[in-house]
């Protein structure tokens, strides 16, 4: 008789140790997959954060490349755009490159586009893995000093800044983003 007596009390200790478990075990497994969960998260922001800084910086970089050649394109009547503009190109190149790496996609084919448009590169020079590059309509692959050249009058040396800001400024747009 003592043996049925102890059997009932012993399962019911043991269901009471099983829940206890279960619910000690549950906690545990709640408590490392929201540490998991809070670390995948966190890690992720800090990545795009970073990320974002980056492009920020680049984009100021970008900006300050091209901002004294905005300046006096918009300030000064009589400035050939030409000559002004292919001695800074190293200087533009080097920001947009600098700038281009934290683009992808669509952006970055808008972006390089903009850039062929500003500068008036052949796809020959881009080599063939740039082929698929749509260059603007009635675009004519010719060097940039002719884009920008024009010997004559006043009026055509405006026109000639004024496509030099234009183009400088859908460059600069992709800054903003």
């Amino acid at each position: 008789m003592c043996d049925s007596t102890i059997t009932p009390v012993v399962i019911e200790t043991m269901a009471m140790i099983s829940d206890n478990m279960l619910t000690i075990l549950t906690s545990i497994l709640g408590a490392i997959l929201g540490a998991i969960l809070g670390a995948a998260i966190t890690s992720y922001y800090s990545i795009y954060s970073q990320r974002r800084s980056l492009r920020i910086a680049a984009g100021v970089a970008l900006r300050i490349a091209f901002m004294e050649e905005v300046y006096l394109l918009m300030r000064n009547q009589t400035l050939d755009p030409c000559n002004f503009l292919e001695s800074a190109f190293k200087r533009h190149s080097l920001a947009v490159g600098e700038f281009a790496i934290h683009l992808s996609g669509a952006t970055a084919k808008k972006f390089e586009k903009a850039w062929v448009n500003y500068y008036g590169i052949t796809k020959e020079s881009l080599g063939a893995k740039k082929n698929d590059i749509e260059l603007p309509v009635g675009w004519e692959e010719y060097p940039f000093w002719e884009k920008y050249a024009k010997m004559g009058s006043l009026e055509e040396k405006k026109e000639r800044r004024e496509l030099a800001l234009k183009n400088i400024k859908a460059i600069l747009e992709f800054s903003k983003k």
